[in-house]
């Protein structure tokens, strides 16, 4: 920073692998009404939903997936405003491309339940990012997911 800036607060968010910065000017304790939603919907999306998981070579939801995504569905009707990206991962076991295929599928099935639930599209995006995200190398399972991320 330049040695100007003093009385500087740099706030960081982690949702999934996601880095958020903030720079907030301490001393007027300036934090808009919108970035405190951003962060209340961080924490809650991160606590409460991301447990999307599916088995391997599987694009399906599972009935406790769409248990999760039910109660997500009511958050976001709830928060009209809200506006999520839907990230679908891989394990790294199988061929790349496949895994890359797969990981699209995942994110576009939960993108096409939340719609099928009454949540509109261009509230949405979804991304395959295949098996180069690992949230745990020592836990497959874990990895085959869907993680949402908050969009400001």
């Amino acid at each position: 920073f330049d040695q100007g800036i003093k009385n500087y607060i740099i706030i960081y968010s982690i949702v999934g692998i996601l880095i958020t910065f903030y720079i907030i000017d301490s001393a007027c304790g300036i934090f808009s009404d919108k970035k405190k939603a951003y962060r209340k919907h961080i924490e809650t999306i991160e606590e409460n939903f991301n447990a999307v998981n599916f088995a391997q070579g599987k694009a399906e939801l599972t009935y406790k997936a769409k248990s999760v995504l039910n109660d997500l569905v009511k958050y976001m009707k709830d928060n009209p405003d809200l506006k999520i990206k839907l990230e679908g991962h891989t394990s790294e076991e199988g061929d790349e491309n496949f895994n890359q295929k797969l990981s699209e599928a995942r994110a576009k099935v939960v993108l096409n339940f939340l719609v099928s639930q009454g949540i509109s599209a261009d509230r949405l995006q979804a991304e395959g990012r295949g098996s180069k995200e690992p949230i745990d190398p020592n836990n497959r399972r874990s990895n085959r997911r869907t993680e949402f991320i908050v969009i400001m």
